[in-house]
């Protein structure tokens, strides 16, 4: 039986940002991200491949509930984390 491996890790976002979904602005702040990733194989080395990456965006005042969990790809993660093309 395999298991998959769960990573989470807070990031910094530095500026206000829009996801492309939804396509509403989200604040800077520190933000959680979890990558779940499962196994591949029986090969000599541990080889995973990524399953899913998700980030977990609070509430905002005045909504109802405890906030969103959004599927979010690498590399809108890197883009929004970057600080390079800051305005």
């Amino acid at each position: 039986m395999t298991f998959n491996r769960i990573n989470r890790e807070v990031v910094e976002i530095r500026r206000s940002f829009e996801m492309s979904n939804p396509p509403r602005v989200f604040p800077p702040g520190r933000y959680e991200v979890t990558t779940e990733e499962e196994p591949l194989g029986d090969s000599m080395r541990p080889v995973c491949r990524r399953v899913s990456m998700t980030i977990y965006l609070p509430r905002r005042a005045g909504d109802v509930g405890l906030g969103e969990i959004l599927d979010i790809e690498p590399a809108e993660l890197q883009r929004l984390t970057s600080e390079i093309g800051d305005s």
